[in-house]
């Protein structure tokens, strides 16, 4: 596997993918990367953390001042407005009818 060069889907630069990150890409089933090196790291700080493995809670960057995940601060915003329940609540009635 020689050195590729691969154009950034971000800034269009053109970066190079060398044979051990290739090596690495496919020992655990990954496509090439879309981004050059700066524009993932660039992307990561603006999505406040690391790479993935899903909604485990996030990093302290992503915690609210109480202490709380800040999707679950959002959710329970949305649940002492009332919304959320009102919209389940009249599906509800309607089904108990």
């Amino acid at each position: 596997m020689p050195e590729q060069s691969l154009t950034c889907s971000d800034c269009q630069k053109t970066f190079a993918f060398t044979e051990q990150e290739q090596a690495f890409f496919q020992e655990r089933g990954f496509a090439p990367p879309k981004r050059c090196p700066e524009c993932r790291k660039a992307r990561r700080a603006r999505q406040g953390g690391g790479g993935g493995g899903g909604g485990g809670g996030g990093d302290l960057a992503q915690m609210t001042a109480a202490g709380l995940p800040k999707w679950l601060a959002a959710f329970q915003k949305k649940l002492a407005t009332g919304k959320q329940w009102q919209t389940r609540q009249s599906g509800m009635s309607m089904l108990m009818g």
